[in-house]
């Protein structure tokens, strides 16, 4: 006993196929099959190097990467939040609060937005390696 696509053809033993069902049969194994194998494949690209195929190039570290889908996907702030805190975070800033802040301030300086917000990519920023 085996079911394809959307039960459209049921091998249960049955002999008596017409040539449009067996024509119908086939086309929908084969579309289902390389939908699927694309979508996995996608996937895999996706997992591995952690962009997908409209992923802008000037997103080349894991931390523009994670910036990048955490706002919206807006490759401008992303790419702008990146090149701010590169230049004004000081050495050896992660747990010491004072340091920490200066990086805030340069995050609020370009969101203009409420300190939660500020916050949060904070933290996707302290666990990038990178930065």
């Amino acid at each position: 006993m085996a079911e394809s696509f959307n039960n459209v053809c049921m091998i249960n033993g049955q002999t008596r196929w017409r040539k449009h069902q067996i024509l119908f049969c086939h086309v929908s194994i084969t579309y289902y099959h390389e939908f699927s194998t694309q979508h996995s494949r996608n996937f895999c690209i996706f997992y591995i190097t952690g962009k997908s195929d409209d992923t802008p190039a000037t997103l080349n570290t894991p931390g523009k990467m994670a910036l990048y889908n955490n706002l919206n996907r807006n490759e401008d702030l992303a790419l702008k939040i990146d090149e701010t805190v590169r230049s004004i975070r000081p050495d050896g800033w992660r747990g010491i609060k004072a340091k920490e802040n200066v990086i805030k301030g340069g995050i609020l300086s370009i969101l203009n937005s409420d300190p939660t917000e500020v916050e949060r990519i904070f933290q996707i920023l302290s666990a990038q390696r990178e930065y």
